[in-house]
């Protein structure tokens, strides 16, 4: 993990955060190994090492902005310069690590750094894309080559936007909101999808509010649950559909003659109830209780969610989603960014 900023901004800040290595600490709630530790069941432990400066680049923040709004700024340029001071501190072999034996740059890793998190004080608009803070990319345009020699011969690379994921870029200035993005970027490189209205955002990045349809709204990391339910306190926990998609729970289908089903607490029994339409439209039922999890401590009420899902769609279509939280109302009443009063069980938001 790298923290960086840009030429001229937080003079005499050259080291990273003193809360830095918790982000790493599994026994911290809230922490980026926590989370995925316990969203997992103890599946996936991400162990990572944070450098202990903060880089500056070679210029100051209107260098990287793209030329036109709505389009990709130029952070693969802040990043790979950001990329070439650390190579002169670090042995970059001491992170590729994906092989079976569990020994970095031993011969049965692929030669590629595994992640790099690179966090920033700052994140201003256009420099990624838009008004987005966070992006799971580094942006490079060609591999980074560092000077470690890997053990095939050649050097341990980072890997380019071409040749997969090499790492993210977010906005690092405090703990909660830190963890949280890395959380959510990494999701993408589990291979989850944003579920969130992305429809919404208007040609100069903004978000239309008349338009946002808010996806799942918080109701899940892979929505809008990166900063939590109140202010900068997440992440949220993931909803069903994604822990489905990672296999980190069982899904148990039932039929139409099912009675006194029980349905436990996700977190407690690592179940969700599968009841299909089609082949790709079914629904899935989730019983969430905010005492459950610390990722659900600040959920408005306890109780059965029901997802809608339809694997042929995407969430930018209001009245109809790839996954949607049904509620009981049944209506389109308060359409509009974020709502007002979102309830699993009495409805009234926007996700109606």
């Amino acid at each position: 993990m790298i923290f960086a900023k840009f030429k001229g901004e937080a003079a005499g800040i050259d080291q990273a955060p003193s809360w830095a290595a918790d982000l790493f600490d599994r026994d911290r709630a809230g922490s980026f190994t926590h989370f995925y530790d316990e969203m997992s069941g103890g599946l996936l432990r991400v162990d990572g090492q944070v450098l202990p400066k903060r880089y500056s680049a070679g210029q100051p923040a209107s260098a990287y902005l793209a030329d036109l709004p709505g389009t990709l700024g130029r952070f693969g340029q802040f990043n790979l310069e950001i990329l070439e001071q650390a190579d002169l501190d670090i042995d970059m072999g001491l992170f590729d690590n994906d092989g079976p034996d569990g020994s970095p740059n031993s011969g049965d890793d692929d030669g590629y750094v595994d992640i790099v998190f690179v966090n920033l004080l700052t994140v201003p608009r256009d420099f990624l894309v838009g008004t987005a803070t966070g992006l799971a990319s580094l942006g490079l345009d060609t591999d980074f080559i560092s000077d470690d020699p890997a053990a095939d011969g050649d050097f341990v690379r980072i890997r380019s936007r071409f040749t997969g994921f090499g790492g993210t870029t977010q906005r690092g200035h405090v703990f909660s909101v830190t963890a949280a993005t890395m959380c959510h970027e990494f999701g993408h490189i589990m291979g989850l999808v944003d579920l969130f209205d992305q429809s919404s955002v208007s040609a100069n990045g903004e978000l239309d509010p008349a338009e946002d349809s808010a996806g799942i709204g918080k109701w899940g990391l892979m929505g809008l649950g990166t900063l939590g339910w109140g202010i900068e306190d997440g992440p949220n926990a993931f909803s069903a559909w994604s822990l489905a998609r990672l296999g980190w729970v069982e899904v148990v289908e039932i039929g139409e003659n099912v009675r006194d089903l029980v349905v436990e607490d996700i977190v407690r029994g690592k179940k969700i109830y599968k009841i299909p339409l089609t082949r790709e439209e079914y629904f899935l039922l989730e019983n969430r209780q905010a005492g459950g999890s610390y990722y659900n401590r600040k959920v408005p009420a306890s109780g059965l969610l029901i997802w809608h899902v339809d694997e042929r769609a995407d969430n930018d279509e209001e009245r109809h989603k790839r996954v949607d939280l049904v509620c009981p109302d049944g209506l389109f009443a308060d359409r509009g960014f974020p709502g007002e009063q979102p309830d699993p069980i009495a409805g009234l938001d926007n996700l109606d």
